[in-house]
């Protein structure tokens, strides 16, 4: 599923339906618990892999998922891949 993630075949759409709604309607205002929100009222239309669709949505799932696991900041794990 990670993977459906990072190449935009996960079946979610561009943004999150309650983006534009979420406190200023820009990214940096759009928090965790928004993205919770989200995901626990989402339902998918197709099935997961069924089509490309392009989806920034996806990647900071993505991004979420990997600092989740790592325990690091989003920074940490882009600086920490790019000196190794």
């Amino acid at each position: 599923m990670l993977c459906n993630l990072a190449i935009h075949t996960i079946g979610l759409p561009e943004f999150p339906h309650n983006f534009y709604t979420s406190k200023s309607g820009y990214a940096s205002a759009f928090s965790k618990d928004d993205l919770y929100f989200f995901i626990k009222k989402f339902r998918f239309t197709e099935p997961i892999g069924y089509d490309y669709n392009y989806a920034p949505l996806g990647i900071g799932i993505l991004a979420h998922a990997l600092t989740v696991r790592t325990r690091s900041s989003f920074d940490d794990l882009v600086n920490n891949e790019i000196n190794e």
